[in-house]
């Protein structure tokens, strides 16, 4: 073999490497398409409410000489950074600006993770987004087409409830923006013509409540009805207000989220309505009167028994009614209008200790544990035996046997054609078997059903998927489901190196994962290589035939009932669990629970086990522990208050739909189901099961703010009456509410014999009714009762 010969098989090898190396790496950015020194962008953004998912709101507007073209990224921050514009010569006849002039735009590098929407705007031309996406994004940027950041701006008033109001008239939402809750404001959102109500349950993401009241009288829709209805079964709030005009304002209002069906009006005064922010001369006004639903409460009502207030709890959340309309004449001048609405707004405000109320339509998509999900070792590389062997074969071909095989034909001299074209063949013959050996993308599954009236669900997939392919990918969910990227929160996840061709730890260049909303959302996955392991979260509204009924009590730390399977699945490792000690606790219940079967309960409840062990490639989680982890994470989801329970069990219901370039991939699902449910009696101990829900706040003037608030304490039905335990140095001018006779009670409290701090007093027999203990107090700050409590005479803190 000649010296030649080998330097052009090296030769050749070497090019061929260079070529697929360029071939795989990123293309160069082109050139900004405006001019830099002519032009502004300005951004404004939005974040509608508080909530798992919430509707950010984002308007871009182009104040430059020439069209734009470039993309809005909503990405997450940790420091949001102030807002950038490009330098902006004077307009004419044009405000100036309030925001800081750079000299020039800088490069960005591309954020891991964001919302893209593609901009391209003429000059002088605005253009507004609207999408859902978590509640944790922080931030909007603007890059050109050539990857410069023009514009940076935080996203704004993010500490508000929202609120959807359908009204003909303003009045409403003026008075809701006056309402505040601790540090939580209130925004409304208008509903009518030109902004319909959603007809999906997906449309009230991030609401925590909708308010009927003065509206034209035109009916919803079924589908609106039917989306309105499961609202409220996921854990919202519907408030309908009105007198004479309460029939129109139900008009569509499924009946069994109404309170009260209206038969008539007559006059009332609403005396009991202002004792809650003890305010004086209460005005009479006009009063719907009617027929009590069978699972209705009042909550406020006169002192003849006619209903001011009354709810109707359904599935995880509740349907307040107002008889009275706070929006009238005499409500507004009497100053009762605030309190009647935060008095309606806050019964369906639900909230475990240390949180804040959110909307409840859809699940937190926060990190699950990572155990649960595939990671970059399994698919790992060949094994280095595999590897010799097949260098060393390639080695005989290309070198000693097809010399040989090309001298024995006496056309050695093409030797240095054939090696690179070898070169190339057995490069493709090892790719392909590599390949086929390996297999395609898989997508392991990891679902949470929440489980409403009405076999409704609100689903929450997280999608662990495998990459064996490198570089850029399109994932697509369905229409009308919602996606998230999750990768960021899954460290332990991220292998990757854009132009790499195998692997690399720990480095992360190029690494793209853009969701881009729209009707059938796609994530662009950009980066992936070898052993790549994406995480993306989707969220859905809908159906699924799994239902259960629940009838459990408690006695001490143990639960006892019957739960019973009406769905058409069965059930798998079924627990149930709850939240009181400021921890999670959970209990086994059954292996299997079948189709139509019941199973009854009786076991002690015990803290969850939060396996923060980490399993490695050789040390997989047991199933039991993988399961037990998945149902723990379902709970925690649901669970909302002290006082109620959650059941989780697996089902095998049918995945999600998600496909991975035009192409539904290999799936591995786990699908947990949840539903909460009352505790319906309580014995033993009774302060695990006490939740204080706020009824009304109301600030008093001085020069000491102070908050004249009142709770009700709602418990589990009980044998006997219990002790009403607060800490004085929280509360103070503390008054209990007799319902017989429409009194406050302000004596008859003593110290607690273990602490001097802590008083007591024994309920009386008109101070508990329909298992509320309602209780009146002053102060400093919004506590949402947490130091209120009610337990039994012989019980111990």
């Amino acid at each position: 073999m000649r010296f030649r010969h080998i330097a052009a098989a090296v030769l050749g090898i070497g090019l061929i490497g260079l070529a697929v190396s360029a071939a795989s790496a990123k293309p160069s950015v082109t050139g900004a398409s405006i001019d830099l020194n002519d032009g502004t962008i300005q951004v404004g953004a939005t974040v509608g409410g508080l909530g798992s998912w919430v509707p950010y709101t984002i308007t871009i507007r182009n104040l430059g000489d020439q069209r734009f073209e470039g993309d809005m990224l909503l990405v997450n921050r940790p420091k949001p950074g102030t807002s950038v514009v490009t330098r902006l010569p004077p307009i004419a006849g044009a405000p100036q600006l309030n925001a800081p002039i750079a000299s020039a735009a800088q490069p960005v590098a591309p954020p891991d993770a964001a919302y893209q929407v593609h901009l391209l705007l003429d000059s002088r031309h605005k253009k507004a987004v609207t999408f859902i996406a978590p509640s944790n994004y922080s931030q909007v940027e603007v890059v050109d087409s050539g990857g410069r950041l023009v514009a940076e701006v935080p996203i704004s008033d993010r500490n508000v409830l929202a609120v959807g109001v359908v009204s003909e008239t303003g009045e409403v939402a003026d008075a809701f923006a006056l309402l505040r809750f601790g540090d939580l404001g209130v925004r409304t959102v208008s509903f009518g013509a030109t902004h319909p109500l959603p007809a999906t349950a997906l449309g009230f993401a991030g609401l925590v409540a909708v308010v009927f009241n003065r509206t034209d009288g035109k009916p919803l829709t079924i589908a609106q009805g039917l989306a309105l209805r499961d609202f409220v079964g996921f854990g919202g709030t519907l408030i309908v207000a009105g007198s004479a005009g309460l029939p129109a304002a139900l008009r569509g209002i499924p009946s069994d989220i109404v309170p009260l069906r209206p038969t008539g009006t007559s006059s009332a005064s609403l005396q009991a309505l202002a004792d809650l922010g003890a305010l004086a001369a209460p005005p009479v006004t006009a009063v719907a009167t009617g027929t009590l639903a069978p699972r209705a409460q009042p909550v406020v009502t006169t002192t003849d028994g006619t209903p001011l207030v009354a709810e109707l709890t359904y599935g995880a959340g509740r349907a307040v009614e107002l008889t009275y309309d706070p929006t009238d004449g005499a409500t507004v001048r009497a100053g009762i209008e605030g309190l009647a609405w935060s008095n309606a707004l806050a019964r369906g405000m639900e909230r475990l200790p240390g949180n804040v109320p959110v909307g409840g339509t859809l699940m937190e998509p926060e990190a699950i544990p990572s155990d649960l999900l595939p990671n970059p070792q399994d698919a790992p590389l060949p094994s280095v035996l595999v590897l010799l062997g097949l260098v060393s074969l390639y080695v005989l071909i290309v070198g000693p046997a097809t010399f040989l095989a090309l001298r024995s034909v006496g056309r050695p001299t093409l030797f240095w054609v054939a090696a690179p074209l070898l070169a190339v063949a057995f490069s493709l013959l090892a790719y392909v078997a590599g390949q086929s050996f390996q297999g395609g993308v898989r997508d392991h599954e990891v679902e949470f059903l929440k489980l409403g009236p009405g076999n409704a669900v609100s689903r929450l997939s997280y999608h662990g998927i495998t990459f064996p392919l490198r570089g850029l990918h399109r994932i697509q969910v369905a229409s009308g489901s919602l996606a998230a990227p999750l990768t960021l929160g899954y460290p332990a996840l991220e292998l990757s190196c854009h132009a790499c061709p195998f692997q690399v730890a720990g480095v992360k260049s190029g690494v793209e994962e853009h969701v881009i909303p729209g009707e059938g959302t796609v994530v662009v996955e950009t980066g992936v290589v070898y052993g790549s392991v994406r995480v993306v979260g989707e969220a859905s509204t809908g159906t699924v035939p799994v239902s259960l009924d629940v009838h459990l009590t408690t006695v001490s730390d143990r639960i006892v009932g019957i739960i019973s399977n009406n769905g058409s699945y069965a059930l798998r490792g079924v627990r149930v669990y709850a939240f009181y000690g400021d921890v999670v606790h959970s209990a086994l219940v059954t292996g299997t629970l079948v189709a139509g079967g019941s199973t009854t309960v009786n076991a002690a409840l015990t803290v969850v086990n939060d396996f923060t062990t980490q399993a490695t490639a050789k040390a997989r989680l047991a199933p039991g522990v993988a399961a037990e982890l998945v149902a723990n994470a379902a709970a925690e989801r649901a669970l909302t208050r002290a006082g109620e329970v959650a059941v989780v069990g697996f089902a095998a219901v049918s995945a999600s739909v998600l496909t991975i370039d035009g192409v539904t991939p290999p799936r591995e699902t786990t699908a947990a189901v949840v539903e909460t449910f009352p505790l319906e009696s309580a014995s033993g101990r009774l302060g695990n099961w006490v939740f204080p829900r706020l009824n009304s706040t109301v600030p008093l003037g001085g020069a000491a703010p102070v908050l004249l608030n009142t709770y009700d304490l709602e418990i589990p039905a009980i044998e006997g009456l219990p002790v009403f335990r607060f800490d004085s140095r929280v509360y103070s001018d503390v008054e209990v509410y007799d319902w017989t006779y429409h009194t406050w009670r302000s004596s008859g409290f003593s110290d607690d014999s273990l602490s001097p701090i802590v008083k007591l007093t024994a309920i009386h027999g008109g101070e508990l009714t329909n298992g509320k203990v309602r209780v009146r107090v002053r102060e400093a700050a919004l506590t949402w009762g947490q130091e209120l409590v009610l337990r039994f005479p012989d019980e111990k803190p």
